[in-house]
């Protein structure tokens, strides 16, 4: 998903992405419910 569906779908993206320095991928943003999640790739 893109940005913008995320955050249409009530996901908004807090912060990234970005690359980590053991280079990762990495994104936070918060469920519906208000829940943190940290993605990893």
């Amino acid at each position: 998903m893109q940005e913008q569906e995320l955050t249409h779908a009530g996901c908004p993206i807090l912060s990234g992405p970005r690359v980590t320095g053991d280079s990762y991928y990495e994104v936070s943003l918060t469920d519906p419910e208000g829940n943190l999640l940290e993605l990893l790739a």
